[in-house]
């Protein structure tokens, strides 16, 4: 289905590697999402899972053997909290909020045309991981262009990641139609929150 495309674009685009796995070999899913990613592996032949191309901070998310506690690995991160959040438009489009932290809690504010209300929850490390390394990836931290003109009565998408140092960046549409690397991150957030139990 498309989800499963879009996952599977998501981690190709993410991990950039060659990958191969330890034959006879158990493998653990690194997070709950990652059905794809285990096909993938299973597939392969070799004996050990490799990272190349994949900065060293989130080797633990392809490593069989987590060398570094959560603590450690927490330190090595360049973003502290990730947040998403869907603006109303003329219709009726789903208006909500979700910020995930790098020490595992996970908020979901419900506002209108969804689940309504705030929600609390956890999110993994190695999810956290996934989607920092995404915005990494596409470079969503890095300066945008902001489009000409103005639309109004649209949704506007927006991502707020806050770095180590407490400064936080902004990628927004601006309700235009959503480019591409923003489209990608704000979608991994979304199914991330999707398998979250929500308390």
């Amino acid at each position: 289905d498309s989800m499963k495309l879009l996952s599977a674009a998501t981690l190709i685009l993410v991990a950039g590697l060659s990958t191969q796995t330890f034959q006879d070999y158990e493998i653990p899913a690194p997070s709950p999402h990652s059905e794809i990613w285990l096909e993938h592996i299973q597939r392969s032949v070799g004996e050990e899972l490799t990272s190349d191309g994949v900065p060293e901070r989130y080797h633990y998310l392809y490593s069989l053997h987590q060398q570094a506690d959560d603590a450690t690995i927490r330190g090595t991160l360049p973003f502290v909290k990730i947040a998403l959040s869907r603006t109303a438009c003329l219709g009726e489009c789903p208006v909500y909020e979700i910020e995930f932290s790098n020490t595992g809690k996970a908020i979901y504010n419900g506002i209108a045309h969804t689940r309504i209300g705030e929600r609390k929850g956890l999110i993994s490390l190695h999810d956290f991981g996934h989607i920092a390394w995404a915005i990494e990836r596409l470079e969503l931290t890095e300066p945008q262009a902001k489009p000409k003109g103005e639309i109004r009565d649209t949704a506007v998408t927006k991502i707020t990641i806050t770095l180590k140092s407490g400064e936080t960046v902004e990628v927004t549409d601006h309700g235009f139609p959503t480019q591409i690397e923003l489209l990608l991150a704000a979608s991994l957030i979304d199914q991330t929150s999707d398998e979250i139990e929500w308390e």
